[in-house]
């Protein structure tokens, strides 16, 4: 019986591991792992055993590089001013870094307010892109042109939120867990009790549908003594929007607690300091940007559940590079980024690795 070989938790485990662990050569470990001729059967499932055992992950960037495959990925976003779609394009640009140069990123913007319906930069998709990532608009609109996308062959991926067709893989922050982690934070930050009010970005929309699944789910862990009063809807005019948070303070005196689930919390929270009620109100917003870091770290915002566009820029990469290779769309094809608090504590550590993704991006000036 061949010797173990013990792999240290932290090191990056390869394909010497697995050999040195099951007694064979690189080569066997190399035909299981990557469905080759010349393994008996058995010795393959050993193989795919082991690697699942001690964490094998492959290497994607050599495994491309090896290919020599030159590869155009184009990128469509929306084009406003906004930390959560700025962070998602350096995600991206970091993800693709160590496959370059053989692999390219196009990004191409559309303006929502000129481009409603979401669907005109997709006309303008470069004739040799082998793949595409893209933002949500109006998602069922959007899916009508990545019909004729798939038309020719040219997969997709969907980040940012979820795409209206199924086909499509597509990955998003999980909303139900954002609105639970939201509930249960109010919660803890209300300790005697009281109600609470949500300000949503679009209520009607499955995401917040979702949010408030998970959000009165955890509001009703703590029994009568956590109650939701009211759910306003944020408008596209902040003057608007600020109007009617006001309305909303002034019908409830005790207001205790606010979830700001709207990804734009600054005209909300405006609203709320003019009304002289921040130091009364605990207030968790649904999204991270350089506005609300100082309301963070003073304390005036009680947490912020971050989307994290950097992991989803990571993921839908993986996802749409693993779709070129094998042509098999992925299993789930919804893939959900589970949301973390960020609060005073942790708001420094966060802040570097948004740095860090920022000066990792190369190319990120000119876009």
């Amino acid at each position: 019986m061949p010797r173990e070989h013990a792999v240290r938790p932290e090191s990056v485990v390869g394909m010497r591991d697995i050999a040195r662990r099951l007694g064979v050569s690189v080569g066997t470990v190399d035909r299981g792992l990557n469905d080759k001729p010349g393994i008996k059967a058995d010795t393959r499932a050993r193989v795919l055993a082991t690697a699942e055992t001690l964490g094998y992950k492959p290497n994607l960037a050599a495994r491309y590089l090896r290919c020599r495959q030159k590869l155009q990925i184009s990128v469509h976003l929306p084009e406003r001013a906004s930390f959560f779609w700025e962070t998602l394009r350096d995600g991206l640009r970091e993800a693709a870094a160590p496959f370059s140069p053989s692999l390219g990123l196009e990004f191409c913007a559309y303006d929502e307010a000129r481009d409603p319906e979401s669907v005109r930069p997709l006309r303008g998709l470069n004739r040799v892109s082998s793949g595409l990532i893209v933002g949500p608009g109006d998602p069922a609109k959007v899916a009508q042109r990545l019909d004729d996308i798939r038309r020719r062959n040219i997969p997709a991926v969907y980040v940012g939120g979820d795409s209206a067709d199924a086909r499509i893989p597509s990955v998003a922050v999980d909303h139900v867990s954002s609105g639970a982690l939201a509930g249960e934070l109010l919660g803890r930050f209300v300790p005697g009790g009281g109600q609470v009010a949500v300000v949503t970005c679009a209520a009607g929309t499955r995401a917040h549908a979702e949010h408030m699944r998970g959000f009165e789910a955890s509001l009703s862990k703590f029994g009568a003594r956590l109650q939701l009063a009211t759910v306003v809807e944020r408008h596209v005019d902040e003057r608007e929007t600020q109007r009617r948070v006001r309305d909303l303070l002034r019908a409830h005196p005790g207001l205790q607690g606010l979830y700001v689930s709207a990804r734009e919390s600054v005209p909300v929270l405006q609203a709320v300091r003019e009304e002289g009620r921040l130091a009364g109100l605990a207030v968790v917003t649904g999204d991270l940007c350089p506005e609300l870091f100082d309301w963070i770290r003073d304390g005036v915002i009680a947490a912020t559940i971050y989307q994290r566009p950097l992991t989803q820029a990571h993921v839908a990469f993986q996802l749409l590079y693993q779709y070129l290779q094998t042509r098999v769309p992925p299993t789930p094809h919804r893939q959900v980024v589970a949301p973390y608090a960020v609060m005073s504590s942790n708001l420094h550590t966060v802040r570097q690795r948004l740095d860090i993704a920022r000066a990792a991006s190369p190319g990120h000036e000119q876009d």
